[in-house]
Order: structure tokens, then C-alpha cells, then sequence
């Protein structure tokens, strides 16, 4: 199970000594299902992977070459926000870049 599962940390440090905390862990399986359910991949190879950090809520963005997708952490709702127009590939989706800074 720990190699289908993406595993949300978060660096808590407002204690000394400083330390990760797992906030969530998502079971990729059944995100490909909900995915597949769907008819997002009907006839296609499912490859995503995790792209950015909602900034102020629960939301991780995950990418495939040709969506990008919202998936909401404590809803576990999976929902398409960017579809590419047919023959055109999101490149951004192979080069991840997480930043997050919560107040």
C-alpha cells in the first residue's frame, strides 16, 4: 500500500526541535478509479502526478499530459479545472514545483 499512496507532510515549527507531521495520505488507487469512473481516461494510460499546493486550502493540483486536476483533501473530491485543446501537451505536468507557506 505505501507504494500507491501519495503522503502529505507538513514541517511543523512553532515547536523545538522542528518536525513533519503527515497530514494526509491518499490511496492513489482509488484516485485512478474515481478517475477511470469518470470517463477521464477511457482508452488511455493513467499517469498523474502531484503538481502544486492549493495556498489556502486542502487542495493539491495533479497533472497528466493532458488535464490538470483538483483534488480536495478533506472533501476527497476529484474534479478536472484544465483540460489542453486536442494535439497540445501540458509540459508543465513533468516538472513539479511545490511552494506553501501557511499564516
Amino acid at each position: 500500500e505505501e507504494f500507491s499512496s501519495l503522503l502529505i507532510w507538513s514541517l511543523e515549527d512553532h515547536c523545538e526541535p522542528m518536525e513533519w507531521t503527515l497530514m494526509y495520505s491518499i490511496c492513489m488507487s482509488s484516485l485512478i478509479s474515481d478517475l477511470l469512473s469518470k470517463g477521464h481516461a477511457r482508452g488511455q494510460m493513467v499517469w498523474f502526478q502531484p503538481c502544486a499546493l492549493h495556498p489556502t486550502s486542502d487542495v493539491i493540483f495533479l497533472g497528466t499530459p493532458l488535464r490538470i486536476l483538483s483534488y480536495d483533501l478533506k472533501g476527497n473530491r476529484l474534479e478536472e479545472v484544465y483540460r489542453a485543446r486536442d494535439g497540445v501537451i501540458i509540459t508543465g505536468c513533468y516538472y513539479p514545483a511545490f511552494t506553501h507557506v501557511r499564516f
